[in-house]
């Protein structure tokens, strides 16, 4: 009896208990710090996948451009024009020199008006040769000349008044300037009557590398600066890249073709063309 009356009691308490104890229900605020801790994780976690985006791209930018650079490696900015001509030992000393004067080409007619050379010469010299063969400029032959690759050539000028001369050399691979040139000569425009020129100067020669292609020498001679065929020159040697060269020598060329046009009566140009065998 005892243990009924013990149960009894027992589940009376525990009932008064059960009844007396709060009922545990969460409130708006509790609702609200839950979402806004929810939110918080949801916007770390979406910044982190997007960092992670980032530096994916921007790891897969550098990978490109590394092997961008290993590669290709684009054309670096086109610089002066290549050399055309070289220069070499071939006119030392003028002692005891013989020189033979090539007879006169049946070519283009001397031109007389305005008369600015009293000589106007082409010398070659091949190595180990002692003669010196001259060739006069100012009636050049039609067909181009053939020289052998030892031959060293130079211009002989001298000018019956003062005036400015622009000498050139084309090649296959572009055109070179010879005058004015320090590289090639101390002397500058204007050159002065009664004097003697050579371009190179003693004791060098041009000579141009065999199988070089098709040259050909233009002399021009004014009574006063050529600005527009200087500046047509520049503008081709400074060119910044291979496609702005082209078009630079081809307005060069038309410049150098019109020039006695453009100043008829005071700029006259003689050309010859020649080829190493």
């Amino acid at each position: 009896m005892k243990d009924e009356s013990f149960e009894r009691t027992m589940e009376a308490w525990a009932e008064q208990e059960q009844a007396a104890a709060p009922v545990m229900r969460p409130t708006d605020e509790m609702y609200r710090l839950v979402e806004a801790q929810r939110e918080r994780r949801g916007l770390f976690a979406a910044g982190l996948r997007r960092w992670a985006r980032l530096g994916a791209t921007i790891a897969s930018v550098l990978l490109v451009a590394l092997a961008y650079t290993q590669l290709y490696r684009p054309p670096a900015v086109v610089g002066p024009p290549l050399a055309i001509v070289r220069l070499r030992e071939a006119f030392p000393a003028e002692k005891g020199r013989v020189v033979t004067q090539t007879p006169a080409a049946r070519g283009q007619t001397p031109k007389e008006e305005p008369a600015f050379f009293g000589a106007l010469d082409l010398q070659l010299r091949s190595a180990g040769v002692e003669a010196i063969t001259s060739m006069d400029l100012r009636q050049p032959p039609d067909e181009p000349i053939a020289l052998a690759a030892s031959d060293s050539y130079r211009l002989v000028l001298q000018l019956q008044r003062d005036g400015h001369v622009y000498v050139y050399q084309q090649a296959p691979s572009g055109v070179a300037l010879l005058f004015p040139n320090e590289a090639y000569a101390d002397a500058g425009n204007p050159l002065r009557k009664g004097e003697t020129y050579y371009l190179p100067q003693p004791p060098s020669g041009f000579y141009v590398e065999p199988a070089a292609g098709q040259q050909r020498l233009d002399v021009v001679a004014s009574a006063e600066p050529l600005e527009e065929l200087s500046q047509a020159y520049e503008a081709y040697a400074t060119a910044p890249s291979a496609a702005a060269r082209q078009q630079a020598l081809s307005t060069f060329l038309q410049t150098l073709d019109g020039i006695e046009a453009a100043h008829p009566g005071s700029a006259v140009r003689w050309t010859l063309e020649f080829s190493v065998q």
